[in-house]
């Protein structure tokens, strides 16, 4: 996440833009409701009525459905770019699918219902009120009934209350979506109230409420922010809030990385975890992932954690998959595997990426064959690793006279030649001393 000050500034550029959507949506439903309503069909004893027929269908919930979904998932990516400039793991993907399954129920809560219904009685009340103040200033209701539909098919016609909640379901539609985000990313983060900078925060005094006081504070991402007041918001514009809290809200969420003592990300860990023995279903995770990778012309790779959920999935080149400085740390005690376009075992870079980065394993497929290294003991310092290196080398000179000699004897073809290259050499590297390192299994099939 950018200083408060930045992203602050950024934030009230995007409000804008979502207002503007939302205050779209929000008329077209007014105008629908006006253009529903039967005034001709009116008399005294049952206008009320009529007016109540326009709720019977009830074009606001369509237009807070789009609303919410169009401006969640533009403001969930870029929450998502945010979290990015710190932690790189975001896929926008998986916020959006996750977004999508969520959204429909969290507009079918209790308290998003009452907002709806709120804003359909308030409209309706206003249409009744408008039209009983003309009949109590001696109109017809033929006479009342006409002026009231001359106002409400006029293009302003609740333009400012249609504004307001435009603005107030906006910060929320926004501030849910910025939730959600976070709940995709795999480390912990701390979810941080960003207040506006000018005089319309609320404070106290003169304000009953203050969000000023808000500004800056962080919180556990599943912990409520605590007002002046004591009343629990779990972002700005929640729906459980008061109306004092949430009608004309501006203030946004946003959600930066914790890190250890040492500077480093931290993993997400889940709770009151039982099982301890993930290895069926993290192998499961594995060769299906391996499955859509193994024919493949160019090399992928996916790293996985110990109860097999997945870290990322990397697409590389040719002949190589590259990591970056943050997804080598993370990979520490993880599980590597990537394709090797050619059917060929590991190549010396493999074996010593996951000896120096003490990964749990690495593993290797090819269109035929499965190549597995199992981390034993990973190198203690950069010696070590040298001199590793020095006798894979020397290993490989002794492999390529072995294999020549069955070459020129016709014990095996050119193709065997290329085959067991590599896998010879890590099976006589295994033999030797270094077998206290790594295990190494080839799996045809």
């Amino acid at each position: 996440m950018a200083s408060i000050t930045s992203y602050r500034k950024t934030y009230q550029r995007w409000l804008k833009q979502y207002e503007k959507q939302a205050y779209k949506e929000l008329r077209k439903a007014f105008k629908k409701w006006g253009n529903s309503i039967p005034f001709s069909m009116m008399t005294e004893q049952n206008y009320k009525q009529m007016v109540d027929v326009v709720v019977l269908e009830s074009p606001m919930v369509i237009a807070y459905e789009k609303l919410y979904t169009d401006i969640g998932l533009v403001h969930g990516k870029r929450t998502g770019v945010q979290i990015n400039k710190e932690l790189k793991f975001f896929k926008p993907g998986d916020f959006e699918s996750e977004f999508i399954n969520n959204i429909r129920n969290f507009l079918l809560t209790a308290n998003m219902s009452e907002r709806i219904t709120s804003v359909e009685g308030t409209y309706i009340a206003t249409i009744q009120k408008l039209l009983a103040n003309r009949l109590e200033d001696g109109k017809t209701i033929a006479e009342a009934s006409r002026e009231i539909e001359k106002i409400v098919k006029k293009p302003n016609f609740y333009r400012w209350q249609a504004e307001r909640i435009a603005r107030t379901e906006s910060t929320t539609a926004a501030n849910y979506a910025a939730v959600e985000a976070n709940e995709v990313t795999d480390f912990v983060m701390e979810k941080v109230w960003i207040s506006g900078s000018d005089s319309r925060v609320r404070r106290t005094p003169p304000d009953k409420y203050d969000h000023q006081d808000l500004n800056g504070k962080t919180v556990d991402p599943k912990e409520a922010f605590s007002t002046s007041r004591g009343e629990k918001l779990m972002f700005p514009g929640d729906t459980n809030g008061s109306a004092g809290n949430v009608i004309n809200c501006r203030c946004s969420v946003a959600f930066r990385p914790v890190r250890d003592a040492n500077g480093d990300l931290i993993e997400k860990r889940t709770s009151n975890e039982v099982i301890t023995d993930f290895t069926e279903a993290r192998n499961k995770n594995i060769v299906n992932y391996e499955r859509t990778i193994r024919n493949n012309s160019y090399e992928s790779a996916g790293a996985y954690r110990e109860d097999g959920s997945l870290i990322f999935k990397k697409r590389g080149k040719a002949k190589s998959v590259s990591f970056t400085n943050e997804e080598v740390k993370i990979v520490k005690g993880k599980y590597i595997t990537n394709n090797h376009p050619i059917d060929y075992s590991y190549s010396p870079e493999d074996i010593d990426f996951a000896l120096y980065h003490d990964l749990k394993q690495i593993r290797a497929v090819t269109p035929k064959r499965t190549f597995v290294a199992d981390v034993i003991k990973p190198f203690s310092d950069r010696n070590e690793q040298r001199l590793f290196n020095n006798y894979v080398k020397r290993t490989e000179n002794k492999v390529v006279k072995r294999l020549s000699r069955q070459l020129y004897k016709r014990e095996i073809d050119l193709q065997g030649y290329k085959d067991n290259y590599w896998h010879e050499i890590w099976v006589d590297v295994e033999k030797s001393k270094y077998g206290k390192h790594f295990k190494y299994t080839k799996i045809d099939g």
